[in-house]
């Protein structure tokens, strides 16, 4: 049986392992013959977890969970207590609430309040913790993190914001100000003041990854760069988890033609897949202790500095931004270009004592590339950015191993 535990430091071991979540949601449609199981797998086989959907079926569930498991993809399910076709699965490490809990809608149709409907929630939790105590409850929503915290282990959010302008009165900004626009827009709904490292439990968020364009909700369908810029904005908040939104999203369960998901998206399911495998090579880098991070409501220790900086103001929020983003981990840096256009600056980071640095990762084009080596002169590097892009650079004196590989003993 899997065994979870939750750190202090709001990392997560599952069987003994430091492991970053990557998790792509509704991974095997139970709806469908379970041999496209194994296909789902192979196109995702960088994921880590991913999330179940209920079949009235058991034998089929845990089929499709035994797939998944010998694929070392671990599952969550329901956190609905009457569900238990997956009690005591080798795979199963958590539970996930009712998706963007509403009043009138699911669980809670019949449920006047909205105190009533997070008292159900909260009771869900309490029992699922008492069945289940060495296993985690995931509670996502796109608004108010606080409003959640008594109904689950780890707190998610979801916000997509690359959408067709204009299609809502709220949609003011183009496409091109997506990215700003997602760190606006989430902290406006759902941290609404409370930054995610003010709370005392994880928190993880999902990345829009639809395949296909949905005009029920105006989403369009994001590109490689948008996805990887998107997926590396949210890891400068700190994140302690990614959740990708998603492979046989939404739609006809039993019929993959109507599914708004990256299943209809091959080209780009791939790349995401890519990115997954990315993330899961640097999980030593990721769970590793935090040394400073900025983003637009965290303006960060000023470890890193930039000589220049592009500033944009986008409609609705009408408040200049700044385009770059990092997060300093010990021996690592990450830097985020949130803007379309490119960017060279001159880059001091704090106690950087090498004379050369190396970028790291799956790029192989553009300007986030791996492998390229850059001088450093006390402490300083001259770097130049494309649009979206994501520097992922090699900063420590350890020997070069793969960032899954490296063992870090950090002394501060």
């Amino acid at each position: 049986m899997s065994v979870v535990t939750i750190n202090p430091d709001k990392t997560i071991i599952i069987d003994g392992k430091k492991t970053f979540p990557v998790m792509m949601s509704h991974l095997c449609s139970y709806t469908r013959p379970i041999p496209s199981c194994d296909t789902d797998i192979l196109k995702n086989n960088n994921t880590n977890m991913t999330t179940t959907t209920y079949n009235a079926d058991p034998v089929i569930m845990r089929a499709a969970a035994d797939k998944k498991l010998a694929a070392g993809i671990y599952s969550l399910y329901a956190t609905d207590p009457g569900l238990i076709e997956l009690d005591n699965h080798p795979g199963l490490i958590g539970f996930m609430q009712w998706d963007e809990p509403t009043l009138g809608a699911g669980h809670f149709k019949n449920t006047s309040t909205e105190a009533a409907m997070i008292n159900l929630l909260k009771s869900f939790y309490a029992k699922r913790k008492a069945s289940h105590p060495d296993k985690f409850v995931y509670q996502n929503h796109w608004e108010k993190m606080t409003k959640w915290l008594d109904c689950g282990d780890i707190m998610a959010w979801d916000t997509y914001t690359i959408l067709q302008q204009g299609a809502r009165t709220w949609i003011s900004w183009p496409r091109d100000d997506s990215i700003y626009a997602w760190e606006l827009q989430s902290w406006d709904a759902y941290f609404q003041g409370t930054e995610l490292n003010q709370i005392n439990k994880p928190v993880w968020t999902h990345i829009q990854a639809n395949g296909v364009a949905d005009t029920t909700w105006a989403g369009l369908v994001p590109t490689e760069k948008e996805i990887r810029c998107l997926t590396y904005t949210a890891l400068t908040l700190d994140v302690k988890g990614i959740s990708f939104w998603g492979y046989n999203m939404l739609g006809d369960w039993t019929n993959t033609s109507t599914s708004k998901g990256l299943i209809n998206n091959p080209s780009l399911n791939q790349y995401v897949n890519q990115i997954m495998g990315e993330l899961t090579d640097l999980n030593n880098v990721l769970v590793s202790p935090t040394l400073d991070y900025s983003w637009t409501h965290h303006p960060g220790k000023g470890m890193v500095l930039f000589s220049t900086t592009l500033t944009k103001t986008i409609p609705r929020w009408n408040k200049p931004q700044i385009n770059f983003n990092y997060i300093l981990k010990p021996g690592y840096l990450i830097i985020v270009n949130k803007d379309t256009r490119s960017i060279a600056a001159n880059i001091t980071v704090s106690g950087l004592t090498k004379n050369s640095i190396k970028t790291i990762g799956s790029e192989t084009t553009g300007s986030g590339k791996a492998g390229r080596t850059i001088a450093v002169t006390s402490g300083v590097f001259i770097d130049t950015f494309d649009g979206y892009a994501v520097h992922i650079y090699q900063i420590s004196d350890e020997s070069e191993c793969l960032p899954s590989q490296c063992d870090f003993t950090i002394t501060q």
